[in-house]
């Protein structure tokens, strides 16, 4: 099959180009797949933190609810701790499907756990309160308050965990980075190279020939009409000039 010097000029430049593509795409879906799982991330842990904040919010108001049952004897109080523990029995179950990791996700089972045991408590102490107030008081603080207090500690765990879960993505999504930077130096070395090598050939195949059939003609209008022909192995405009 015949192929013009245009055409092989042409074919060239289209295989350098479609190399400058694909690279260009590589980069593109690369670095957008990094920011979107950044991003996601970081929409997560905000969700995550404001969530555990709330969760701080709803412990320390259930507690202090129940104590204000214990001093007033008022039903006001023991509704709001049957609606904080509610709210936040919800409020983990919400969180529970978002956090990364299933060191987070067994700390807020530990805290669903330990709300639950709030609950029982609370129940207990405001269902025996009106007969026996010492005893109430009694069971609220010695085993109301330090499942209250491991609740906020278990948060606040929380919260360490995904902090450190950020910088660990933050880390490697600087290692990809690096890591694609690299690649796309070694491709932008071999287009470099693929060009060099596409210039050498077409000179060879082009420049050569053309160098000798203009020595030729030089030759021949000078009056030397015994130089020899040239051996072209190209089927294209150079080939039919030589014969």
């Amino acid at each position: 099959m015949k192929f013009s010097i245009g055409m092989k000029i042409i074919g060239s430049f289209v295989i350098i180009a479609l190399c400058i593509v694909v690279t260009s795409l590589i980069s593109f879906f690369a670095t957008n797949n990094l920011s979107n799982s950044y991003s996601e991330l970081i929409d997560r842990s905000v969700t995550v933190k404001s969530n555990l904040q709330d969760i701080r919010f709803l412990t320390s108001e259930q507690a202090l609810s129940l104590r204000g049952y214990m001093l007033t004897h008022d039903q006001k109080y023991a509704d709001d701790v049957q609606e904080r523990n509610k709210a936040l029995s919800e409020l983990i179950q919400v969180t529970m499907p978002i956090v990364q990791t299933s060191e987070t996700a067994n700390l807020l089972k530990q805290i669903d756990a330990d709300n639950n045991a709030f609950k029982n408590i609370a129940d207990e102490s405001i269902a025996i309160a009106p007969t026996s107030f010492e005893k109430a008081t009694q069971i609220t603080m010695e085993r109301a308050i330090p499942v209250t207090k491991r609740l906020l500690q278990k948060a606040d765990d929380i919260v360490t965990i995904q902090q450190k879960a950020i910088q660990e993505q933050v880390q490697i999504n600087h290692q990809t980075l690096n890591n694609l930077s690299l690649t796309l130096n070694i491709i932008g070395v071999t287009l470099v190279i693929l060009s060099i090598t596409v210039g050498i050939i077409l000179t060879r195949m082009i420049g050569n020939p053309l160098r000798l059939l203009t020595e030729n003609a030089t030759k021949m209008a000078s009056g030397d009409l015994t130089v020899p022909s040239i051996q072209v192995k190209s089927r294209d405009e150079i080939f039919n000039l030589a014969q």
